[in-house]
């Protein structure tokens, strides 16, 4: 970690960007707000497993909190809908695309879902609780988490966490693309031979 990084300012945003009062966030972190005030005031230092209580408060790993933000030197123009952007993941009428290159240094992911006309994707969880914000920015798609239907056009979203078994499906008749962003690193949330094997199924049926 180097010198630089000031955890107790690293705490405090996490916890206003995530909502969180300081006084529920001790709660949740089983301590209390005069200790977590201090930390975020660099006027204690907290031990790994009171740190760890925090991050579990904040539904982050410590290997997330600890990162520090990296400088940038100069701005990066991003285009959402770039077909040059990498893709995460491919499925049978659909991908899932990196809005940021890889070589531009953030501690968050922003991805594209497109989904051609009547595709959908695998059910899906991750295996850490990881909150998303999905905006659909154009078409009409429907969502399942948990076994609830959400149906959403353009300009609507749903805030869920990335635990839950999720699926997406355009029900539209065109092309749909939804934004979605989280606070972590992008990890797949299942083995790419499953998917291979899934798309494999889909197009068989499709034949």
């Amino acid at each position: 970690m180097e010198d630089s990084f000031d955890l107790g300012l690293r705490l405090r945003t996490l916890r206003l960007n995530k909502g969180f009062t300081l006084r529920g966030l001790a709660r949740r972190a089983g301590c209390s707000a005069s200790f977590l005030s201090q930390i975020e005031l660099n006027q204690g230092s907290p031990t790994v497993a009171n740190l760890g209580k925090i991050c579990r408060a904040l539904q982050m790993p410590i290997s997330d909190v600890l990162r520090p933000e990296a400088h940038l030197g100069a701005p990066f123009l991003v285009q959402i809908e770039s077909e040059s952007n990498p893709v995460a993941m491919r499925w049978h009428k659909a991908q899932l695309q990196y809005v940021l290159s890889k070589q531009i240094p953030a501690q968050f992911t922003m991805l594209v879902l497109k989904l051609e006309p009547g595709a959908d994707i695998p059910e899906r969880s991750a295996s850490r609780s990881i909150n998303e914000l999905a905006i659909v920015l154009n078409g009409e798609v429907e969502t399942r988490v948990n076994g609830q239907i959400f149906r959403l056009s353009s300009k609507q979203g749903i805030y869920f966490n990335l635990s839950a078994i999720h699926q997406w499906r355009n029900v539209g008749t065109t092309m749909a693309e939804i934004l979605m962003v989280n606070s972590h690193m992008f990890h797949l949330f299942e083995q790419e031979e499953e998917d291979a094997a899934w798309t494999r199924r889909r197009r068989h049926v499709a034949a």
